[in-house]
Order: structure tokens, then sequence, then C-alpha cells
């Protein structure tokens, strides 16, 4: 019988082929060499791309660049659902690196298979999961003895993969794990400021919008403990189309959450080395208000552009991309319209006048949960709802309820501008029984995930605060009641909540009349 010998790699380093001794491969100097005490000659080009499979007897060998079925499926998915979930811009850079990285090539594999799973929980197991898995550590392993560290190929390679590790990261709801791909990532980008626009080490446009976005997702849910004061000072470096107005929109809500988070630091005790890095807060009063000139000014332009694009808008689908966009833009439009006619933190009392804007705002969001069930305003030639509905909300009427989500429905996944956040804080802010349950319930049903927030993690926590209101105030469980029945004393002031290892995170607040007790309970999922 003949002797069965395995593969054998010609990927050595140039000294143990000198040496004509087996290399172990190690990157970026085998361990080998190291042991002896030798220089390693390093690997060439051309060896170093090769890729060597050990086969077992009787399994089939496939060539460099062929995938599995399981590959190409997860591949699939991913070049067809996951990429547009970026957005347009980033999408033409992922969608070559998918293909010729090596290290993009397998964790986007992985997050094909994990987006796969969570889109259709039905077609998930524990092997789809375990094979995500694999080329999730594959991806980590090849990034960290790649070796490439001075590349300008590689600073690119490493943001990329840090928005696709934390994509797994986030569609396996482990968000503190998340939270640091994303805190990684932002400091690479941070080092970039100091480089001329010019620079070929700059990250692409594209790159740095989605990290800008992530930012304002971190400062929401959990301030600026997760990324450090040092990495609150990154500054948007590019500037939007004056047609963009998503672009430009989330640029000012950027600026507008970082001063958020450094007022936040202001009121507690300073570290050392944070005083220079803390601007005073005459700059930050200062840099508010030219927010909020920004902001006003974006609203104007917004009504204007709806005014003038509206005659295009109404013959295309409501299920089109640029419609949904359109429509989420408007949620934020009234969101923020609320914060301009607000003081500066605003007052948990505060939200009472803005009952009609909480409907508007739930009104918008049923085009986007539910299109068959209602008229999208840009229909008839109608015009959509705004802010400047009487404030006593006389005439308004709340979108239905959605239905209970059944298991064909399909997940929601995207990294785009989303409506959990205002859904969140209609639920948590409006103290009108009827309208923070509706909200609550598009937040139970809609099963989205967008970056960060998960609609079925933030109803829960929104339950909470709403049930400790309610216990606080003495409503019975079930009652109907209006925002004044909710006193100052009995209105809970949330605080960031705290994501743990795992799947924990730790909700916390202070209950306005009792001083500055707070309160915490940890929500498992």
């Amino acid at each position: 019988m003949a002797e069965i010998r395995s593969a054998k790699s010609r990927n050595g380093c140039a000294t143990c082929k000198a040496r004509k001794v087996k290399c172990d491969e190690q990157k970026p100097a085998c361990l080998r060499c190291k042991s002896t005490g030798r220089r390693c000659g390093g690997y060439n080009a051309a060896s170093s791309l090769r890729i060597i499979q050990h086969v077992p007897i009787g399994k089939t060998l496939h060539q460099v660049g062929q995938l599995t079925k399981s590959e190409q499926t997860s591949m699939e998915f991913f070049q067809r659902f996951t990429i547009p979930s970026f957005g347009v811009d980033l999408g033409s850079y992922l969608l070559p690196a998918a293909s010729n990285d090596p290290i993009i090539h397998s964790v986007a594999i992985a997050v094909g298979c994990m987006h796969r799973a969570f889109t259709f929980p039905s077609t998930s197991g524990e092997n789809g999961s375990q094979f995500a898995l694999r080329y999730y550590n594959k991806a980590i392993r090849e990034l960290v003895l790649g070796g490439w560290h001075n590349s300008i190929r590689t600073s690119n390679t490493v943001l990329m993969a840090c928005v696709l590790f934390f994509c797994c990261e986030s569609l396996q709801g482990r968000y503190k794990a998340a939270l640091q791909h994303a805190a990684s990532g932002l400091r690479i980008m941070q080092q970039q400021q100091a480089l001329s626009h010019a620079s070929p080490k700059k990250a692409p446009m594209a790159i740095s919008r989605l990290f800008h976005t992530l930012e304002s997702q971190i400062l929401e849910i959990e301030g600026s403990q997760s990324i450090g004061a040092d990495t609150l000072l990154l500054e948007p470096t590019y500037r939007a189309n004056s047609d963009d107005m998503q672009h430009s929109f989330e640029i000012l809500y950027n600026k507008l959450m970082r001063l958020d988070a450094i007022a936040e630091l202001l009121e507690k005790p300073l570290k050392d080395g944070m005083p220079q890095l803390i601007p005073a807060a005459s700059k930050l009063e200062a840099e508010l208000i030219q927010i909020r000139l920004s902001m006003q000014a974006w609203m104007i332009g917004f009504d204007q552009w709806i005014a003038m694009t509206s005659d295009n808008q109404q013959h295309r689908p409501k299920t089109s991309t640029n419609h949904d966009s359109i429509i989420i833009l408007n949620i934020w439009r009234v969101l923020i319209s609320m914060y301009l006619r607000m003081a500066w933190p605003p007052s948990e009392m505060c939200w009472d006048h803005c009952t009609a804007d909480f409907i508007n705002l739930l009104s918008f969001a049923s085009v986007i949960l539910n299109p068959q069930g209602l008229t999208c305003y840009f229909d008839n030639q109608s015009s959509p709802p705004s802010s400047s509905t009487p404030q006593n909300g006389v005439g308004a009427t709340l979108p239905p309820l959605l239905p209970k989500p059944s298991n064909a429905v399909n997940f929601t996944f995207s990294l785009s501008l989303g409506i959990i956040t205002p859904l969140y804080i209609c639920a948590t802010r409006c103290r009108d029984s009827k309208i923070r349950y509706r909200a609550l319930n598009f937040l139970f049903c809609c099963r989205r995930r967008e970056g960060l927030w998960d609609s079925d993690l933030a109803a829960r926590v929104a339950k909470e605060y709403i049930t400790i209101e309610e216990s606080a105030a003495g409503i019975v469980p079930g009652m109907n009641y209006q925002a004044a029945e909710i006193d100052h004393g009995s209105r809970v002031r949330s605080m960031s909540p705290r994501f743990e290892e795992g799947r924990q995170v730790n909700i916390r607040g202070i209950i306005n009349g009792r001083g500055n007790s707070g309160i915490e309970k940890i929500i498992t999922w």
C-alpha cells in the first residue's frame, strides 16, 4: 500500500528555507527563528498569498478562490442584503474588499451567515453559528498575524474589519464587545485627524461617515464612558452636498451628541489629564447655540427640499429605499423640532407640550413599519404631518396598533439612520398613556436592529421606566392617564445604560422625587 504523505508547504520564511528546516510560518517573524536567536528572513510576496490546505482523507480539495456551498450562500447574502444596509458609499469599498482582501473576505462570510440567521431565525442552528464563528475567528487571526502595520491598505482594512466585527457582535446581541470594536475604529480615525486632507492614509469619506454614525449611537446609549473624552473630540472631516439631507443631518446630530456627552463629563469629578480635554462651559454654550441655528437651517432646507421633490416621489413605490429614507428623516425632523423648543438640557416636564409632535412621529413610523396599513403622504399629493400641528393635539389621530409579529415576519438589520431612537424617546418621554404605549407596541412588534439599537431590547428597557413611573405616581396598571397625572416627583430621569459582558445591560435612572437616589435593574436576553 502506498504511503500517504501530507501536503507540503512551500511558504516558509527565507531563513528556514536556506537551512532546509520546517518553518512554522508564523508572521511577521517565525517562532523557530526567534527561538534559535536567528533573524527571520521574512516571506516573499508571492508565497504569502498562497493558501495551503491540509486535506483529510476522503475530503475534496477546493481550488483557491472556489467557495463551498455554505461559504457561497453566506457571501451572496452579504453582497445582496448586508452591504445595502451600510449605504451605497461604503458598499463601493466593501464589495471589492470582500472579494480581494483575505481578512475582509473571511469576516464578510461570518457577517453574511449571522445576518442571514438573524433575518430568517428558522434557518439558523448550532452548525450555522459555529460556521460563522470559525470565519470570525479566522479573520481576527489574519488581522493579528498580518504584520501590515504600516500599510495604507491595512489602515482601511482594519477600519472596515472593525465595522464588520461590530456587526458580528451586534447580530449576536453582544453589545459590549460591539462597542469595543467600534471604539477601536474611532481611535484609529482620531489618530488620522492630524493628517492633511490630501493624505492617502486618511480614511475615505464613506468609512468616516459610518464611524460618526456609530459614534452617535454610542453616545446616545452609553454616553461618553465607552470611548473616552479624547475620542469625543473627533470632528467630522467631511462635508455633505447641499442636496444630501440625510448626510447633512448626520453631521449636525453627531455634533449635538458629542456636545451632550462633553457636558455630561462636566458634571463628574475631573480625572487626571481631563481638564485640557474638556472645553469651558461658555464655549459649550456658544457651540450649542451654533448647533441649534444649524439645525433650524437644516429643517427649513429639508421642508423646501420635500416641497420640490414631492411630485417626483409620488410615483415611486412605497418600498423603495429612497422613500423610507425620506420618512425616517421626517421622523427625526419632528424629534429635533421638539428639542429646539426646549431649554438645554430639557426638563422632564417640557415633553408634556409635545403631544401632537409625538403623534406625528408615530404616524411617520407607521408608514415604515406597516406600509400597507396607511396611505403615504406622497400619495394624493397631500402634505406631510409637521411639527406645526396644534400643540394640544386636537385633530391628531394615533396610527393603528401594529399586528403581533408572527414567525413568518423577518428581522431588519441596518447601520443607517433609523427609527428605534425616536420611538424609544416617545415611549419614555411622553407621559400620555395611549401615545407611549402605542410607541411601545411599535418597538415590540417591529423587529429591527439598527447598529447598537435593538427594538425588542429598547422596548423592554422603556417598559421598565414606564412601570417605575406608574408605580411612583400610584397609577393602577392598565389604566389610561394623562401627562399631568405623572407629577414631577414621579418621573424617571434616565441615565445611560451600561452594557455588561455577554448579553446583559444594567439600566439606571433617578426618580426626581427621591433626590439623587438611583434605581438599577439588570436585563438579560
